[in-house]
């Protein structure tokens, strides 16, 4: 999807901010206006296109913003949506959906990640059992 934002502190300011947009004001001009982003004077508010899942997202959103643009009706600007980071207004201008691959295409990549993740857990589960049974101790917790 590719989504726009304004970033506020406060809730209060981004209601005030919203209903410019919706008195007329550009979302753009609002964007460089008013965003704390600081990336936002250089891109009008667009981060481009933003993936579904934060597994596909370089920049790692924010899981609240993530769920906001989700959510958002296309083209139309969001109410405050609360993220770590303030107050965001979002727009989302363009919505892809993804055909679902047939499962044979896909049935190798799913047997070898759940393979991984069993070994991972049986990995991570023996070496738990020899630290535990192991009569080692750390110079540091000597000294507590």
């Amino acid at each position: 999807m590719t989504v726009s934002h304004i970033l506020c502190e406060t809730e209060d300011e981004a209601k005030k901010v919203a209903d410019e947009i919706n008195k007329g004001m550009k979302f753009e001009d609002a964007a460089k206006k008013y965003s704390k982003d600081p990336s936002v004077a250089q891109n009008n508010g667009n981060l481009g296109e933003v993936y579904y899942s934060n597994k596909a997202n370089p920049n790692k959103y924010d899981q609240d913003f993530l769920n906001g643009a989700i959510n958002a009706e296309l083209n139309k600007v969001t109410k405050p949506i609360k993220s770590s980071y303030g107050f965001h207004l979002i727009l989302v201008t363009k919505r892809e959906t993804y055909p679902a691959k047939p499962i044979e295409s896909v049935k190798n990549d799913i047997k070898t990640e759940l393979t991984q993740t069993k070994k991972d857990e049986k990995f991570q589960s023996q070496l738990k059992e020899w630290k535990d049974k192991s009569k080692i101790t750390r110079y540091e917790d000597r000294l507590k």
